[in-house]
């Protein structure tokens, strides 16, 4: 997780979040206390794993990470799951 991001900051992330920041990418203008604006920059690494989900997901626009319905939770993809 990028320091000073908090678990609701990831969850409410949309895909027009993320930008260009100087010579690097971050989250940009997210929300926080107190109504601050601020942006946190993103390390490479945390750029390529987004990338990588938004391709495997395709995702290209809302909500980055989404609700899986709990027939789909399986890791088997069958939907059936292991209780």
């Amino acid at each position: 997780m990028p320091a000073g991001c908090a678990g609701a900051d990831l969850c409410n992330l949309d895909v027009k979040t993320i930008g260009r920041l100087n010579e690097g990418w971050a989250l940009i203008d997210l929300v926080g206390k107190s109504q601050k604006v601020r942006s946190i920059p993103l390390e490479v690494l945390i750029k390529q794993g987004i990338d990588e989900w938004l391709a495997a997901a395709k995702i290209t626009q809302g909500r980055i990470f989404r609700a899986i319905p709990q027939e789909r939770q399986s890791l088997g993809g069958t939907g059936s799951t292991n209780r």
